[in-house]
């Protein structure tokens, strides 16, 4: 029999986020998030957008709630972050990026778990994937501690999914 317990980690206490739907007002935040240099290296496109670009993607995404849900997180009343489901059946394909400021601190698990709460409370989705690249051990590492789990490896990115 084996000692209970973690033998060589501390449970780590996690920060508190809220998630608020996001505005019109947040548009230079979010393409200012999509555009951060990490953040481009571990997209799937891998380069970065375009003001034009960005701002009809914005308004196909406001505009059109049943496909998609988008929220900005915030800790203190401060954004640290965003996160994207986009809508297709009963499945959610999620994004998310944290400011880099906020980083290496457990919040994007925490707006993970957000997330999967706030599902929960809309009973919609049913299922939540995402797609990241293998080699953001960040990422990786959020989304499993949040409950989701590889469901397929690929050369360049991994497919995760919750529950």
């Amino acid at each position: 029999m084996g000692r209970p317990g973690p033998l060589t980690a501390e449970q780590r206490h996690l920060p508190q986020v809220r998630l608020r739907p996001a505005q019109e007002e947040d548009s230079a935040r979010l393409l200012a998030l999509r555009n951060d240099p990490d953040a481009v290296g571990f997209s799937v496109s891998g380069r970065a957008v375009t003001v034009e670009e960005h701002e009809r993607w914005f308004r196909r995404v406001r505009d059109d709630p049943a496909h998609h849900r988008l929220w900005i997180a915030e800790q203190g009343g401060e954004p640290v972050g965003q996160v994207r489901v986009d809508i297709t059946g009963g499945t959610g394909t999620v994004s998310i990026a944290v400011e880099a400021g906020h980083r290496g601190r457990g919040v994007g698990t925490s707006m993970l778990q957000a997330v999967v709460a706030q599902v929960g409370v809309e009973g919609a989705p049913s299922r939540l994937t995402s797609v990241v690249r293998s080699d953001n051990a960040a990422s990786l590492r959020a989304f499993a501690a949040a409950g989701f789990r590889q469901v397929a490896t690929g050369a360049e990115f991994l497919e995760l999914e919750w529950p």
